[in-house]
């Protein structure tokens, strides 16, 4: 489960870019929303996918600035939120390390302390979702797998990066990575 955890919240995290190639085009990394239609979509920003029927799985980064959150959009359908159960083991970051990292571009620090902190929350739908499938969890070893990132979050370019002031909720995107940890 902690493996499966950890596809999903790659698939929806969206604190950094998704850096593409310098020498495909933006469109070779789009995708259609009918290709994975168990992503759901938090207000705001962020996203999450629809891992049980009732169930949502999200970046915790991703809920725990919102001051309510009762809907959330599933194949295209709102759908009313009963609870956000966010892990005991989430830190949020301090204001002042995220004012830092915007104003010297510099983001080193913030990435250092979100990677000691347990970045996952789960949605709880009030009622189940019957008109989208869950996405399967993955239950073997994901170590030297290739999988499939996706998301809406920010993107960029290997050689320019992410602009501070682009948009973050762009289009539905995805890529490849091979989990070397």
């Amino acid at each position: 489960m902690r493996h499966a955890a950890l596809l999903f919240l790659l698939a929806s995290f969206d604190a950094s870019a998704v850096v593409i190639r310098d020498d495909l085009p933006d469109l070779k990394y789009r995708m259609a929303v009918s290709e994975f239609p168990a992503l759901a979509d938090l207000p705001g920003e962020g996203h999450g996918v629809l891992i049980a029927p009732q169930w949502v799985i999200t970046a915790a980064h991703a809920v725990s600035w919102q001051h309510a959150l009762d809907v959330v959009v599933v194949g295209g359908t709102p759908r009313a939120v009963r609870q956000i159960v966010i892990h005991p083991g989430y830190k949020k970051p301090p204001q002042e390390m995220i004012d830092s990292a915007l104003k010297s571009g510099d983001w080193a620090a913030f990435f250092d302390f979100a990677t000691s902190s347990d970045d996952v929350a789960l949605i709880q739908l009030s009622e189940p979702v019957s008109d989208v499938a869950p996405a399967r969890i993955h239950t073997g070893s994901v170590l030297g797998k290739v999988v499939r990132i996706m998301g809406r979050g920010a993107t960029g370019t290997g050689s320019t990066g992410h602009s501070l002031h682009g948009p973050n909720r762009t289009d539905l995107r995805h890529g490849y990575n091979e989990i070397s940890l």
